[in-house]
């Protein structure tokens, strides 16, 4: 037994108390990612074989259940509300709750299964108790043989009797001083249900207790924010066999399409590669690359590759040209933007240019400003990110600017984070200046 104290929390006046506390093996403490290391070693120390990891924040409480020493399952309280969480966003949703503090507490199985059903289920009943008769509910989930539970909430505690075919299997209180202490199961849930004094008790019948298995249940809290890291600043390169190089440009989150096509986000003129060829992408923290069932293939090290995680010493093949990604570590991660779909036209669209310093390009496909090297529009300025924003051109002809993260571009001297642009339009980025012109420069 450890010896580590309980779980003693004072209860907020209104917080339901809805599971039982359980010992605390990892004290409360202010969040940061650097506690999943220290998770990591004390499951496979075999000291918390069961329990919940809990990361709370004024209003939001996100909580991570362990089930045979490894993250098992996780949910998120809002407003009295559960909501099922991937455990691939653990960390990101953890990264967003303001102030937070976290604690790991030890339970039992059955404790752990009892949050679980509370995350993946919604009631299929509920009412107080003036509408919903308990007794008659448990005849008919008896008669049903059903595994099934029972919840009911008055002053603030939460009671939950569990059923397994039918038959009460368990019964927890969360405020312990409200068992009758006599009497089976059932038997005492009721007299709690309908005690004479006190308002009336809120009741939800959860009809299902099967839990959906997350498939990222065996691993550990450190893999877990490994696969949901954002994609890194990166640039793809485009050399010869020889070595030469003819092409590079940065890797914009969540994909890029290699091909021939003018069109396209890396773009390569040669007969050799299909018009749309192959799509590099940005999945579970790592790069991969897919074959768009091109005429002569994509190949990774020498070998065919319909789709294939990379590593960063491995070589991308594409007709006669060689491809490799270079991460940077000095750069902020990229979050991926966000795509707005747009009706086909059923005309050819007209043409739209960029006009400006070193900017006197046709918007015919995705342009990336910024101050890196790799982007079509090299923007100057203190404040201009490595990838600032991207101009993106619909199969309608419609132009949409989208700024990455927390960047911003005046527009028509207003600040915005996305805008549709059409010819007449003035940018600001930075200390650069731009024009969406009918034109392909300015003189028309």
């Amino acid at each position: 037994m450890s010896n580590t104290p309980p779980d003693t929390r004072p209860v907020a006046p209104g917080a339901p108390v809805r599971f039982p506390p359980g010992e605390m093996v990892l004290p409360s403490r202010t969040y940061d990612s650097e506690i999943f290391h220290e998770l990591d070693e004390i499951l496979a120390s075999g000291e918390c074989p069961e329990g919940r990891l809990e990361i709370e924040s004024r209003e939001s409480r996100l909580t991570c259940l362990i089930r045979a020493s490894k993250p098992f399952l996780a949910g998120l309280l809002e407003r009295d509300i559960y909501t099922q969480v991937p455990l691939i966003d653990l960390s990101i949703r953890a990264s967003q709750l303001p102030d937070a503090t976290c604690r790991l507490i030890k339970t039992d199985l059955p404790s752990v299964l009892m949050v679980a059903v509370h995350f993946t289920k919604r009631p299929a009943l509920k009412g107080s108790t003036r509408l919903v008769d308990p007794l008659h509910v448990l005849n008919v989930l008896a008669k049903a043989r059903q595994d099934a539970a029972i919840a009911f909430e008055r002053n603030g505690f939460r009671t939950l009797l569990f059923l397994y075919g039918g038959k009460p299997a368990r019964l927890y209180f969360g405020d312990p001083q409200e068992d009758p202490g006599h009497g089976e199961l059932d038997e005492r849930a009721l007299l709690y249900a309908f005690a004479p004094s006190g308002p009336d008790t809120h009741v939800e019948v959860f009809t299902s207790l099967k839990l959906d298995h997350d498939p990222d249940a065996d691993g550990s809290f450190l893999e877990l924010a490994d696969v949901a890291r954002a994609a890194p600043a990166a640039e793809v390169f485009v050399r010869t066999v020889s070595g030469r190089q003819i092409r590079h440009r940065p890797f914009v989150p969540p994909h890029m399409i290699i091909g021939r096509d003018p069109t396209v986000d890396l773009f390569i003129d040669n007969l050799g590669v299909s018009r749309k060829h192959a799509r590099l992408a940005w999945e579970r923290g790592r790069f991969v690359i897919e074959d768009l069932g091109s005429a002569n293939g994509t190949l990774v090290n020498g070998r065919s590759a319909k789709r294939q995680a990379l590593s960063p010493s491995d070589k991308i093949q594409i007709g006669k040209f060689l491809l490799n990604i270079e991460e940077y570590t000095d750069l902020p991660a990229v979050m991926a933007t966000m795509m707005v779909k747009t009706p086909i036209a059923a005309k050819a669209p007209k043409a739209l240019y960029l006009l400006g310093r070193g900017a006197d390009v046709e918007i015919e496909r995705d342009l990336i400003i910024g101050k890196h090297t790799g982007v079509d529009v090299k923007a100057r300025g203190l404040f201009v990110q490595s990838l600032h924003a991207r101009i993106s051109r619909g199969d309608d002809g419609r132009v949409r600017l989208t700024c990455f993260g927390n960047a911003k571009v005046q527009l028509n001297g207003l600040d915005i984070r996305t805008s549709p642009l059409k010819s007449g339009d003035r940018l600001s980025v930075g200390r650069s200046e731009y024009e969406v012109s009918d034109a392909p420069t300015a003189a028309g």
